[in-house]
């Protein structure tokens, strides 16, 4: 989840504001959660 977030990081960094997420997965609050931790660290460095 850490190379994730990295990549995530370099497009808010270059000034994306809106990245869109899809889920195949049936395991909605997984999704969620994964989500939702990526939030905490690029909003909270």
């Amino acid at each position: 989840m850490e190379e994730g977030i990295k990549k995530l990081q370099q497009y808010v960094n270059i000034g994306f504001t809106e990245i869109v997420f899809t889920n195949s997965s049936p395991d909605r609050k997984k999704f969620v959660d994964i989500l939702t931790k990526i939030y905490d660290v690029i909003n909270n460095p």
